[in-house]
């Protein structure tokens, strides 16, 4: 018996996700110990990480060499530094088959009014931690090279830019990449504060990676094609009051392959409404999108309660709504509760095979409670 995917969606919203529930157990201890002299910070990390069953995913080009087994080792070394005007820090880890991973970066700040960063990563194609984040093009820590530079300079006291440059390359296949591949993507945005209360940005990013021409997974010798993926993005913030905030935002999105070009358009205008003290906080949120298809989706964050996260990713033609509320009736007790709903106009039903829902509309409650002992 072995599984072939972890699930970590937490979902059971049908049968088919009720059945992988409690089907695998993972255990993970280890420790860490770091040593500070001064500017210096010196330490190490030991994790080891057991499966039951084992994990074998089904074997594909792009996934051959992957994790297979019930336990894995970690280990790793960490250091950072300060200097003057900023800091420097750099990790490097490996698994007990001797596959690495390696983080190191540099942030400095030559004046008041000029930061820069630089972020060089290098993670084996066959490296896997379970507990691993860092920077990366995808959620795993794992094949890829890559350099990120970024800067941030104010150019007035209500006028800053900001911006960076990735280029990546990825030495083992992906998915739907049969091959090596590279890319880079570049961020540009200005921030400016008209008054003490009215604060906008403007935004555009432009992103170029490569994949299969047949798009396809199974080994063969395809040529690869470069995407093309870019957004302009405007937000606007006016606070009317001290408690009421409004922000409005625009975003347009085009993608660009081989053999087509799609687009995709989102607007939208929320109020952000807190009660005196900060006894209760209320957000309210409307949602216009439109796209060609799945791949001009756009992804937006949205309120939620604490530790979860909604980056949903919008596309067709609908309008969508989201409203949070916040109440602390004590110091030591927060409740949160959340509704959003998705209405699809030109649509008979949402979703494929088990999720599918026969209706235009999805909506989704969320509450949660902290109590602080």
């Amino acid at each position: 018996v072995f599984a072939t995917s972890l699930i970590t969606t937490g979902l059971h919203r049908s049968l088919k996700e009720l059945s992988y529930k409690d089907k695998i157990t993972v255990q993970s201890y280890g420790a860490t110990a770091e040593f500070s002299p001064g500017r210096i910070t010196i330490g190490g990390t030991f994790l080891k990480t057991q499966f039951n069953p084992p994990i074998n995913p089904y074997e594909k080009l792009y996934n051959i060499l992957n994790f297979r087994g019930n336990e894995i080792t970690n280990f790793s070394i960490f250091s950072s530094v300060q200097i003057p005007g900023g800091y420097g820090w750099t990790e490097f880890a490996m698994d007990h088959k001797r596959n690495y991973a390696l983080i190191a970066g540099l942030l400095n700040s030559p004046s008041s009014a000029v930061t820069t960063i630089l972020i060089y990563r290098d993670y084996s194609p066959s490296y896997y931690s379970y507990h691993a984040f860092a920077i990366s093009e995808s959620y795993k820590v794992q094949n890829e090279r890559g350099l990120l530079t970024g800067l941030s300079v104010m150019l007035t006291r209500k006028l800053t830019f900001t911006g960076y440059f990735d280029v990546f390359y990825f030495p083992w296949a992906r998915y739907n990449v049969n091959g090596p591949s590279s890319g880079y993507d570049v961020l540009l945005q200005v921030n400016y504060s008209i008054n003490r209360r009215t604060f906008f940005y403007v935004s555009g990013k432009y992103e170029v990676k490569q994949t299969n021409k047949n798009s396809s997974d199974e080994p063969s010798i395809s040529p690869l094609t470069p995407v093309n993926t870019g957004y302009v993005r405007l937000h606007l913030r006016y606070a009317i009051s001290s408690n009421l905030t409004v922000d409005a935002r625009g975003e347009h999105k085009i993608y660009q392959n081989y053999i087509k070009n799609s687009n995709g358009s989102l607007a939208y205008l929320q109020a952000n409404y807190r009660l005196p003290y900060g006894t209760a906080n209320l957000i309210l949120r409307y949602v216009l999108f439109n796209t060609d298809d799945y791949d001009s989706r756009i992804y937006t964050y949205e309120p939620a309660p604490l530790y979860v996260l909604r980056l949903p990713a919008l596309y067709y033609s609908g309008n969508r709504i989201i409203a949070m509320l916040r109440v602390s009736p004590s110091e030591k007790i927060t409740i949160w509760f959340r509704y959003s709903s998705t209405f699809y106009p030109e649509r008979q039903y949402i979703g494929s095979n088990e999720n599918r829902v026969f209706s235009n509309r999805v909506s989704e409650i969320i509450g949660q409670i902290r109590i602080i002992l």
